[in-house]
């Protein structure tokens, strides 16, 4: 019974039994491999799931503008979580509640809480503060929303807290202008600011830099502080980098002098803003050439002069100074042209910690070069008003100088002849004039042609460069042919290996070396023979030779010169003498050479 009849043959109950229950078992064995591999990986995410995590928002009851706490609480089961990394930057950033990382405290239990200073809304309602991610040194927890009541003031009772105000101008601002915005911190009835530190920019597209003034104003209110002292103002310069709707947030911390029933306490309490304003750049329409960038409004200020009465070639002083409210940091000094009175140095400025905040001072190194009564070049200074929404232009008054001396108009020169007797010498005066135009002087000079300042310099160096475009070109294109045709290149390289195998043969048969005769003509065969056949020379026999040259008429020869040549390398007989088949091979040879040159 062959295979085939066998596997026509009707399967008894008990196989089919068997099979059912081998079905069965693997199909177990699969799932339960596929239930241990899902077990596996969600392992890190079971792990994750032990973590619980508790907010809790202290006082429970918040009035507007009351200072709270949040302490979340990280419990881990598994793994302890470890310290918190990032959370001062995760934080959400919330328009009228600011938040605050304050500190972390660990306990026993594998424990790490999270201690969030807060500031409730004005507005009375429900408010929240979204979800987010904190990033701990093991791993990342989601902290759930947390919802807080925020109740109105209660008939009668005047509850006020400390608080800070943003003030900005409402219009379109500029791309690379300087807004000054204020910050107002304000006292509340029982409480009262003392200072302020951490004042900070999160805004990517703004550049921030604040200082600290004073505002005497707050007095004249006395419901605005709880003492003599002047109350402060934070002056930030925001500089947007970027066009269009821009996001400015401004975050801080203030401290604040609470007056409790045992005592003064201070606490610090953070204070955010989140303001959106429109950026748009300079107009191009209308903007003078020597416009520096300067975006406000300038006014001319004083210019000072070194020395009103110089001599001809000393060096004066000349300051301009810039007065008013614009991005002055960020303009470049205004340029002084040279003329035929001046010689004019670049501008140099003072540092930022040596000059006044709305100022600025550019000061201009001036030589005169000739005496009399003169006037200092003049300043311009271009500039764009976002007020206005044009450009204007400041210039500072030419300065009257005094300068004494005499011009070089004459030069005397005293030339003595070595040759001369003692006592015989000629003086000669020359003019200036003559020095510098030497067909004038006397004697026979001869001007030396500028070759480069000729016409046929020009032409030449133009057919020159005409000659080596071309030849670029050339070579170019005969690489190009000669990539898209490498069996060329073969053949050359072999034509060039054969005739120089030939000359050794030629010479080794002059000599009478058998050995080195039968060496140099294997080496030309199967250089000759390696593009014919497409492989490596070194790799050819000489059966390999006769199937690539079939029409070599002597293959007798060529077999007898490579035992010759393969004996002398691998020890086998080297008795056959092989300089009589120097004419045969040379025949040989000739064919291949006429072959590859074909």
């Amino acid at each position: 019974m062959n295979s085939a009849e066998r596997c026509r043959r009707p399967v008894a109950k008990a196989d089919k039994a068997a099979l059912a229950s081998q079905a069965t078992g693997k199909a177990r064995t699969t799932e339960m491999r596929t239930l241990f591999t899902w077990l596996w990986l969600l392992t890190p995410l079971l792990s994750q799931a032990a973590d619980t995590v508790t907010t809790k928002i202290t006082p429970d009851s918040l009035g507007p503008g009351e200072p709270f706490r949040m302490e979340i609480t990280v419990t881990s089961t598994g793994d302890f979580a470890g310290p918190v990394l990032r959370i001062a930057s995760e934080l959400p950033v919330l328009e009228f509640i600011p938040l605050r990382f304050s500190g972390q405290r660990f306990s026993a239990g594998n424990t790490c809480t999270l201690l969030i200073s807060g500031v409730a809304p004005e507005s009375p309602g429900l408010h929240r503060i979204p979800g987010f991610t904190a990033t701990f040194s093991v791993r990342k927890i989601e902290i759930p929303e947390t919802r807080f009541f925020v109740k109105a003031n209660e008939p009668g009772v005047q509850r006020g807290f400390a608080k800070a105000v943003l003030e900005m101008p409402e219009r379109t601002f500029y791309v690379g202008e300087t807004v000054q915005a204020l910050i107002h911190f304000k006292h509340g009835t029982s409480e009262r600011i003392t200072g302020f530190y951490g004042i900070e920019s999160r805004s990517e597209t703004i550049k921030s830099r604040s200082t600290v003034i004073n505002n005497p104003e707050d007095n004249a209110d006395p419901a605005n502080s709880l003492s003599s002292e002047n109350s402060k103002i934070a002056a930030i310069e925001l500089t947007p980098t970027q066009a269009g709707e821009v996001d400015v947030r401004l975050s801080g911390m203030m401290f604040v002098e609470m007056n409790q029933s045992a005592g003064q306490l201070n606490r610090d309490r953070p204070f955010s803003f989140s303001r959106k304003i429109k950026v748009a750049h300079v107009p191009e329409k209308n903007r003078p050439a020597d416009w520096n960038g300067a975006v406000g409004s300038l006014i001319a200020g004083p210019v000072s002069l070194s020395n009103s009465k110089p001599g001809i070639g000393e060096p004066i002083n000349l300051s301009v100074t810039v007065t008013g409210n614009a991005n002055l940091d960020r303009i470049l000094a205004p340029e002084v042209p040279h003329g035929d009175l001046w010689d004019v140095m670049p501008a140099n400025d003072k540092p930022r910690a040596m000059r006044k905040d709305s100022q600025r001072t550019f000061s201009y190194t001036l030589i005169p070069r000739l005496p009399g009564n003169l006037k200092t070049p003049g300043v311009r200074l271009s500039f764009f008003n976002p007020e206005t929404k044009a450009y204007e232009r400041i210039e500072f008054a030419p300065q009257d100088v005094t300068v004494t001396g005499r011009a070089p108009e004459k030069v005397e020169l005293v030339a003595i002849d070595p040759a001369a007797t003692i006592g015989a010498t000629e003086k000669a005066s020359l003019r200036a004039t003559e020095l510098l135009n030497p067909t004038t002087t006397r004697g026979s000079t001869r001007t030396r042609p500028n070759l480069l300042a000729q016409p046929s310099t020009l032409v030449w160096s133009q057919l020159g460069l005409l000659g080596l475009l071309a030849g670029a070109l050339i070579w170019s294109a005969r690489r190009d042919w000669l990539h898209r045709h490498p069996e060329i290149l073969r053949r050359r390289t072999a034509l060039v290996a054969l005739r120089k195998a030939r000359r050794l043969s030629r010479k080794a048969e002059r000599n009478g070396d058998t050995d080195a005769h039968a060496h140099a003509c294997v080496t030309a065969l199967r250089a000759g023979a390696a593009p014919l056949v497409e492989a490596k020379d070194i790799a050819l026999t000489a059966e390999d030779i006769l199937r690539a040259m079939p029409e070599l008429t002597t293959p007798t020869s060529v077999r007898a010169i490579f035992r010759r040549a393969d004996g002398t390398r691998f020890g086998g007989a080297m008795t056959a003498e092989t300089l009589n088949l120097h004419s045969d091979i040379e025949r040989c040879l000739k064919q291949m050479e006429e072959r590859l040159c074909a």
